[in-house]
């Protein structure tokens, strides 16, 4: 799987997306980011079974462990830009964040 950003100087699209409420910014995060949540959530120890399998499945294919091919400063910059922009969409009330999309919303999980 490779994660995109499509980027025009300082413009980003990825970033736009999120400020019009159109994803939350959550879906930004990158494989890598991904993979780091999952290896903690499994630290939980009713998912020991869960944990079990997933190692198993790593372990066999170890070629598919997630890499990040930007520094993890450039990484980081980029998810405060996100951040910034949830809260600007969630403070306009656009999109996905609109009082017309509470139920939708929350039935996704999101506040």
């Amino acid at each position: 799987m490779v994660y995109v950003w499509v980027e025009d100087g300082e413009k980003s699209l990825n970033v736009d997306l999120v400020r019009s409420g159109v994803y939350p910014g959550g879906v930004m995060a990158d494989m890598l980011d991904n993979y780091n949540g999952l290896t903690e959530s499994l630290k939980k120890p009713e998912l020991a079974s869960a944990r079990a399998q997933i190692e198993k499945e790593r372990a066999e294919a170890p070629q598919d462990h997630p890499q990040r091919l930007i520094s993890d400063d450039e990484y980081e910059q980029f998810r405060e830009r996100i951040v910034a922009a949830e809260n600007q969409a969630r403070t306009e009330k656009l999109g996905i964040w609109s009082d017309a999309m509470k139920d939708e919303r929350q039935s996704d999980g999101y506040p």
